[in-house]
């Protein structure tokens, strides 16, 4: 399965998007990979098909979330401590959650490049 996100403003769209969603249910061995979800707030109706598309996945398909963001700060993307809340409960049920600290492997490989041109 390949899973769309699709942030729709336009109720006739959000429809569309919610059909299909649960026109194709997640196989058992796809993976959902979600980078950055708090990167940019999301409309309402974004968040809220985001919520469908997790509560879909639960316990039925592989999701894998990079964030910066502590859960704590992830309202500020959804929107409500409700939907958020909700979302996180069901996010975390049955997972494993990495915690890096340090730097970034991108900017440290940028910080090399640069270094390798000045010489």
């Amino acid at each position: 399965m390949s899973a769309v996100f699709c942030g729709c403003r336009n109720s006739s769209s959000a429809t569309s998007c919610r059909r299909r969603a649960y026109a194709a249910p997640p196989g058992p061995r796809s993976l959902l990979r979600i980078d950055e979800p708090g990167f940019v707030p999301l409309s309402k109706t974004g968040a809220e098909l985001l919520f469908v598309l997790f509560s879909q996945r639960c316990e039925r398909g592989a999701t894998l979330i990079t964030s910066n963001l502590q859960f704590e700060e992830w309202t500020e993307t959804f929107g409500t401590e409700r939907l958020t809340g909700a979302l996180l409960d069901r996010l975390t049920h049955h997972v494993h959650i990495l915690k890096m600290d340090g730097d970034s492997y991108q900017l440290s490989q940028s910080r090399a490049r640069k270094a390798h041109v000045s010489v």
